[in-house]
């Protein structure tokens, strides 16, 4: 949120309990720009104060890039996907590939989707071209992405595929999908493998996809207008996964794959069980049946260690962070237990540093 003061007199008493309609902001914070020229900051909590009377406004000239996709229903989870176009890309526009799983009304009409983005463009802020022509008007700014006065880039139907063709320069979404039977709480791809995602359903089931189709037909057609028929695959396709685990004794959130150990995964449920998978021949996986039980509680998160392929970090609702070796005999005495909160730890991430 951008920060502004708001008009003298439009301003709500603070006994009032409606919030107060939004207006133009008549000051915000700003960065100094060439030539004296300066744009609106975004707040940062922690850091900036702010002043009796002061407001939060949206003001997308805050932004240097923003765009709106939508899938046909919510998704409570997405994971990026490396892909092969290069690292610390930073010239626009963008492209960039993930996964997300979809939280419909009804159990069977939820979809794992790999999703592409292309085209992402820099915003334009009319600001700043008029100022360049000596003309602009502080107060009478506005900003946009490249595709104003066009709905959002969408997708209808089941929540998959391409159902509007984009003009020439607008920004791009494109999906494939796999029927899944139940919400997805929490969707992570597999970073040795990316083709290879594994989803944590509401229905207590957690399942291990091969997208090698969907994303292969997402490269298809984004390296050519002209693809064979065998590179398309359906938006929306019934798909058999490559592992179903039923044995953990609630639907969970917490999953991760580790990044120092190829295809080894660790789940949480909500009743305070995680479950360690190793791989096998045949691209399945065998589930330990004793499960590491160390929260009281649900397991909001895990984190494998990025450089110990044996040891992993779990949190939980209780406020502990635990700290896992997986070759310790015990599956109730973590190696560490650390009290890091008196509220819920709903995510830990793992310092990508060497040594930690």
């Amino acid at each position: 949120m951008a920060r502004g003061r708001p008009k003298r007199g439009k301003a709500k008493s603070k006994g009032t309990r409606s919030a107060p309609r939004p207006e133009r902001m008549e000051t915000a914070a700003a960065v100094p720009g060439a030539e004296g020229t300066s744009r609106p900051a975004v707040w940062r909590p922690g850091v900036d104060d702010m002043e009796e009377g002061e407001e939060l406004q949206f003001d997308p000239s805050a932004y240097n890039c923003l765009h709106q996709f939508r899938l046909n229903w919510p998704c409570l989870s997405l994971d990026v996907v490396p892909d092969s176009l290069g690292d610390n890309r930073k010239s626009f526009p963008h492209t960039l590939f993930f996964v997300a799983g979809t939280q419909a009304p009804s159990a069977d009409g939820n979809v794992v989707a790999a999703v592409r983005l292309a085209n992402i463009t820099k915003m334009r802020h009319h600001r700043d071209e008029e100022d360049e022509d000596g003309e602009g008007d502080d107060d009478e700014s506005e900003s946009s992405s490249d595709e104003d006065d066009d709905d959002p880039t969408s997708m209808g139907g089941e929540g998959a595929g391409v159902f509007r063709i984009p003009k020439p320069g607008k920004p791009i979404m494109q999906a494939r999908s796999v029927v899944h039977y139940g919400g997805v709480n929490r969707i992570r791809s597999m970073p040795q493998q990316p083709h290879i995602s594994a989803s944590w359903s509401d229905s207590g089931r957690v399942q291990v996809w091969d997208l090698t189709p969907q994303v292969r037909s997402l490269a298809a057609t984004a390296s050519s207008s002209s693809v064979a028929a065998s590179d398309i695959s359906p938006p929306v396709a019934r798909q058999a996964p490559l592992h179903i685990y039923s044995g953990h004794d609630d639907e969970g959130f917490a999953i991760d794959w580790s990044p120092a150990n190829t295809a080894r995964l660790a789940t949480g449920d909500c009743k305070g069980g995680i479950a360690e998978w190793r791989p096998v021949e045949g691209g399945k996986w065998v589930v330990g049946d004793t499960k590491f039980r160390g929260h009281e509680g649900s397991v909001e998160d895990i984190q494998w260690s990025p450089s110990e392929p044996e040891v992993f970090a779990s949190s939980g609702v209780d406020g502990t962070v635990c700290f896992w070796d997986v070759r310790a005999a015990s599956r109730t005495a973590p190696a560490l237990r650390v009290k890091a909160h008196d509220a819920d730890v709903n995510v830990i991430s793992w310092n990508r540093a060497p040594f930690f």
